[in-house]
């Protein structure tokens, strides 16, 4: 008889335990984002995908097409092809593709570049359900970024 009253007062401080902490946080301002109405930013941590650093003095990328980031990834995202000019100068890549769909974006590829071009994008809305849309050609992409700069510089 004792054991079942006990079992009954137990239950009832639960449920009041569970009833403060809910009207506690009914009077306090939502948390939730309303996705994708209302924009969010990513957080200062967040690792998007891998991508070239543009350089302000240069307004490109600085790769040497070295393949330190190709040889030290343990997914193999990366296809590098590279040639050095004739009247001398860098070695620069000629093609440069990222499959995404592979990478596990532990960042050995950043902490190996020897000139930092590499970098995690800000972007974190990467779903799609074509494959073809993990294929990141770095090359067209400093392109592309490029005229969407000067294209706001120039309004």
């Amino acid at each position: 008889m004792f054991k079942n009253i006990k079992e009954i007062f137990t239950g009832a401080w639960s449920i009041l335990v569970g009833m403060f902490i809910t009207f506690k946080w009914m009077l306090k301002r939502p948390v939730t984002i309303q996705y994708p109405k209302q924009p969010t930013r990513p957080s200062p941590v967040h690792k998007g995908r891998i991508r070239f650093v543009i350089f302000p003095a240069t307004g490109t990328h600085d790769c040497i097409a070295c393949l330190k980031c190709q040889n030290i990834c343990p997914s193999d995202c990366f296809e590098i092809k590279g040639d050095k000019p004739a009247e001398g100068g860098k070695k620069r890549p000629n093609f440069f593709t990222y499959n995404f769909s592979n990478c596990s974006l532990c960042s050995l590829c950043i902490e190996a570049c020897p000139t930092k071009t590499l970098e995690h994008s800000p972007e974190f809305n990467l779903a799609s359900e074509n494959k073809d849309d993990y294929f990141y050609n770095f090359l067209n992409d400093v392109e592309e970024r490029k005229k969407k700069v000067d294209a706001t510089v120039n309004r």
